[in-house]
């Protein structure tokens, strides 16, 4: 339903899919590049004391009134003082108790380093009845990354999976199935009422159904947020992808180590690049290209697929 990599500098946070949603930058979201899983990704970066965070104004799109959903991304909670903290991650539900709405989110213990749970934040409520989760420890420490998937079957149960493993703790939601949950309150990344992340975002996505044990596996991508996009699932037997969306210079590789040698300052774009990205701008006359050493991309006398934009 909506897809967001976290990728920009800086600004605003871009739906990559195809309904173009925009949330707000508030509290100047910051960003952090050789970030990830794999330390070869631009995230945005998030701190409380600024009350950093990413909103929309209510739009019924993202009410889930009735409907199965999911919410799924990779996070990297920060371990800022030894205190109890609790790292909300999206939600459309200002407060806490039988407000209609849903909210995920994890917790920071007070050990150091801290342990990362899964919080009674994590709830889902028709304004009569309020289901929380069960606070489970994950297994992660802060500042460590790793993959979340949170899925509300709402005539079964609301699961949370950590890294494309087996659901920590199921939570029966059946009661309130067929009863809508919307309410009239903005949409956030990374706040819940007064309460704001510490960390990192990255390849945050909610879909509009409960996501399926393939799907799952196919977002973790094998624990990896190098290219292709881990919702493509097409990794495997991939020897190099470049997005070519720095702003100069060389093109650096995304996946395969390969980067490309910039020849005559070719230049960049972003105008009518898909998702309102940037891409790289060649001048014939001024002889501009890549080149990589010989031997380095793919090995004689094999079969390969290209694919470009």
């Amino acid at each position: 339903m909506a897809f967001f990599p976290l990728d920009e500098a800086s600004g605003d946070a871009l739906d990559a899919g195809p309904s173009g949603y925009t949330f707000t930058d508030n509290g100047t979201v910051q960003s952090a590049s050789s970030e990830g899983p794999d330390a070869d990704a631009t995230v945005r970066y998030f701190l409380e004391t600024n009350g950093e965070c990413f909103s929309r104004a209510d739009d019924p799109d993202f009410d889930m009134a009735t409907s199965n959903f999911s919410v799924a991304g990779w996070a990297k909670i920060a371990g800022v003082g030894v205190n109890f903290e609790t790292e909300p991650l999206m939600t459309k539900k200002s407060a806490s108790g039988t407000v209609a709405g849903w909210c995920v989110a994890f917790g920071k213990d007070n050990q150091s380093p801290a342990n990362i749970n899964a919080n009674t934040l994590t709830e889902i409520s028709d304004g009569t009845t309020n289901i929380t989760y069960t606070s489970v420890d994950t297994g992660i420490n802060e500042d460590t990354w790793f993959h979340f998937c949170f899925t509300f079957d709402r005539s079964g149960n609301l699961d949370c999976y950590i890294n494309d493993g087996t659901t920590l703790q199921s939570i029966d939601i059946s009661s309130i199935s067929g009863n809508s949950i919307a309410n009239s309150e903005e949409i956030e990344i990374a706040r819940h009422g007064f309460q704001e992340i510490d960390g990192h975002l990255s390849h945050v996505g909610i879909w509009d159904k409960a996501l399926d044990s393939d799907e799952r596996t196919a977002l973790y991508n094998g624990g990896s947020l190098l290219a292709p996009d881990p919702a493509t699932g097409l990794k495997a037997g991939l020897t190099n992808w470049w997005d070519l969306d720095e702003g100069s210079g060389d093109a650096i590789a995304q996946y395969g180590g390969v980067d490309l040698v910039d020849n005559n300052t070719v230049g960049t774009t972003a105008s009518g690049v898909p998702d309102s990205g940037s891409a790289r701008s060649f001048t014939a006359a001024n002889d501009e290209y890549f080149t990589a050493a010989a031997g380095k991309v793919w090995a004689s006398g094999t079969t390969m697929t290209f694919s470009i934009w």
